[in-house]
């Protein structure tokens, strides 16, 4: 004799449960490309940002833009290979004075 135990009609009950939502990824924390980015309307702030960044050992460009408000000059630091080593750096160049931030590239 048969039982519903032993039919193959008779499954287990399975566990329901909601998909989970996507996690959000913090830009920061993500695995892209990243890089230090100031502006300066004074060229010559910028050549100093330069300077201290290469004494700091971090490798930057200056570039000139033109803007509504006239030009700015750029200072960028070479690509980090993510946001936190860039981070990273930051704060050291943040602990003598310097502003800047972190750009995903």
């Amino acid at each position: 004799m048969r039982t519903a135990k032993n039919t193959k009609w008779h499954k287990k009950p399975t566990k329901r449960t909601r998909p989970k939502p996507p996690k959000k990824k913090n830009p920061k924390k993500s695995g892209k490309k990243a890089a230090i980015q100031a502006g300066y309307a004074e060229k010559e702030r910028a050549l100093s940002l330069q300077r201290k960044m290469k004494a700091a050992g971090i490798d930057s460009t200056i570039t000139e833009i033109m803007t509504d408000n006239g030009k700015v000059y750029r200072v960028k630091s070479s690509n980090y290979k993510n946001a936190r080593d860039a981070e990273r750096d930051l704060n050291k160049l943040r602990v003598h004075g310097i502003a800047g931030q972190v750009t995903n590239e």
